[in-house]
């Protein structure tokens, strides 16, 4: 499960987790898409009409920073029969996933 920090009182803006995918509002992230070498960070906005959006202005509605993807090293052979070393990307950790949820303007 992601690690959720919701700042100040409240009341937050409206949440949920499926998987890999994350919406704040309207607006949803799939996660495991924007995973790249090192940490990512989706801002999301909510705006003065009240709807969301991924670019502002408005204010922060939710901060989503994806950690950098994970690789393994797997040991092979060439076509020449040579010992290689190939590194393959691990799954989405959904621990590598941070979401500050922020208070509604």
């Amino acid at each position: 499960m992601a690690i959720l920090k919701q700042m100040g009182a409240g009341p937050h803006h409206e949440w949920a987790v499926r998987g890999t995918e994350i919406s704040i509002g309207n607006v949803t992230v799939d996660a495991a898409a924007h995973q790249g070498e090192g940490d990512t960070i989706i801002d999301v906005y909510v705006r003065p009409d009240g709807s969301y959006a991924l670019m502002g202005p408005g204010a922060f509605a939710a901060n989503i920073t994806i950690r950098g993807r994970r690789e393994r090293k797997e040991p092979g052979m060439n076509d020449k029969g040579h010992p290689t070393t190939a590194r393959v990307p691990e799954p989405l950790d959904a621990d590598a996933v941070e979401i500050t949820i922020w208070p509604k303007p």
